[in-house]
């Protein structure tokens, strides 16, 4: 009988992993399902132990089992104040392995006492409804102004979040006015005071874009930003709607409905606020774009200059030898025609004394003094004789 052994290394024998490869594929097994990403546990806090990098481990258990949690240093700066020894949360994350330990953990990016069930599972099902009608849709969001000249700001006044808001365009973009709505951003006045706040903005003429905002807090302390007359108020606006509302890893429901959502109040500011560098930059690529167009556009005009100017100049070189060869033409003729020319070839024409031509013997007699001009010069003589000659088939009259 052949055994086991006999095999290993046989094209038809059973695979061989590394232990590393074969933990790889667990790895690749369990972050690749679905059902392990992005999950909701809810349990009681175990053993919380933070790291000097500022990571937080601890365990979060039943009555049945128990599931090894990591933070890490992100997340925990901001959720680690809910994670007590003994206390009830509702964790939300992935399932993931730490390879050199063959352990499998659970990364937490969000942390909720797990009395907020119940209004998580609010926030779920307004989620859903709102979603349902379109108003999160990334087809409807609106684009940012990239120049703002003048921004309505719904805040606070006497928050954190407004001051930062005044702060990042005082350093980046101080040509731009703020305009502060003011709105209560907690508690259960928050949700129509922020809608009202809202409203305000129409009043106060044309704006470029507007900035919903407050500093971070609880889920309870959020829920506000997260109420159904928020959401349709942020879509209805006439300008678009940046959110800077909690921290990185909140979100809430306006921040769905908003045209652009930004992690926190400053970075709200601070992505409407365009960089005076930024500013300078673009300007110069511009006049240098303008340079370049300009130049391009002379250099055009210059060529068709010059072609203009050789078709006009060969036109009338070819204007001027016609009318040369015209004119030499006619010369030509006028020179067969000359008396002159008659003259070259033998003829002589005969004056009388004052200067008028003798065209017949019958106007001169012997003994008058004429001149006979030749093709070379002149004589001037005495008529000695006239002989007439007949028939000569014209008669001179």
């Amino acid at each position: 009988m052949e055994s086991v052994q006999d095999n290993f290394g046989s094209p038809n024998g059973p695979a061989i992993h590394t232990v590393s490869q074969f933990t790889g594929m667990i790895r690749k097994k369990l972050t690749g399902d679905d059902r392990f990403r992005g999950v909701w546990v809810r349990g009681e806090v175990s053993d919380p132990r933070p790291s000097q990098r500022g990571h937080l481990y601890f365990t979060l258990k039943d009555q049945g089992a128990t599931l090894p949690c990591v933070m890490f240093s992100h997340a925990s700066n901001r959720s680690s104040r809910h994670v007590a020894d003994g206390a009830g949360l509702m964790i939300h994350g992935s399932l993931d392995l730490y390879e050199p330990r063959g352990q499998y953990n659970f990364k937490v990016d969000a942390v909720l006492p797990s009395g907020t069930g119940d209004l998580y599972a609010e926030f779920v099902r307004r989620k859903t409804e709102l979603e349902r009608e379109g108003l999160f849709r990334p087809e409807i969001k609106r684009p940012l102004p990239r120049y703002p000249v003048r921004v309505g700001v719904v805040s606070s006044p006497a928050g954190a979040a407004f001051r930062d808001i005044v702060r990042v365009f005082g350093r980046r973009y101080p040509v731009c006015e703020l305009v502060l709505s003011p709105a209560v951003v907690q508690g259960e006045a928050c949700p129509q005071s922020v809608v009202m706040a809202m409203e305000r903005l129409r009043d106060v003429g044309p704006l470029d874009a507007v900035i919903l905002a407050r500093g971070g807090g609880s889920f309870e302390d959020l829920f506000g930003f997260s109420n159904e007359d928020v959401v349709r108020a942020i879509r209805t606006s006439p300008w678009p709607v940046i959110t800077g509302i909690g921290h990185e890893t909140d979100t809430t429901l306006a921040d769905l409905a908003a045209d652009v959502r930004a992690a926190t109040p400053t970075a709200a500011a601070e992505i409407l606020a365009p960089d005076t560098k930024t500013i300078s930059r673009d300007m110069w690529q511009l006049v240098d774009r303008a340079s370049r167009s300009l130049a391009h556009s002379v250099e055009t005009r210059q060529l068709m200059l010059d072609r203009c100017t050789e078709s006009l100049w060969a036109s009338m070189d070819r204007s001027l030898q016609i009318r040369r060869d015209s004119v030499e033409r006619l010369s030509g003729m006028l020179n067969a025609l000359s008396p002159l020319s008659v003259m070259d070839r033998g003829y002589a024409v005969a004056s009388s004394a004052d200067g008028r031509l003798i065209k017949t013997v019958e106007k001169i007699g012997a003994g008058d003094r004429i001149s006979v001009r030749l093709s070379d010069g002149s004589l001037d003589t005495e008529v000695l004789k006239i002989n007439k000659h007949q028939n000569l088939g014209k008669d001179d009259k």
